[in-house]
């Protein structure tokens, strides 16, 4: 159930669970994503992923990707986080 609000939520190890009626895209910032899901009129957040990995020269490399979603949020087991659009607050 949702209940509006104006604001992002933020939504710590969560993922929102569908896709909107794009697909799936990915941004590398969450800047990009959130801007794209407030044109979406069926996304109801967006979901990062944090991943790192080690380069050739042994430094170790962060990356974020970002998707925007569309559904329910739910509790994540790959240190995924989510923010619930403005207008979406689930209770």
């Amino acid at each position: 159930m949702y209940k509006s609000n104006s604001v992002w939520i933020q939504l710590p190890d969560m993922f929102i669970s569908g896709w909107t009626s794009v697909g799936v895209q990915q941004f590398q910032s969450l800047s990009a994503a959130k801007m794209e899901c407030l044109k979406q009129f069926d996304c109801t957040g967006v979901t990062c992923l944090n991943t790192a990995f080690r380069n050739g020269d042994n430094t170790i490399q962060l990356n974020k990707t970002c998707e925007t979603r569309s559904g329910k949020p739910q509790k994540s087991d790959n240190s995924e986080e989510s923010w619930l659009k403005p207008g979406f607050l689930a209770i």
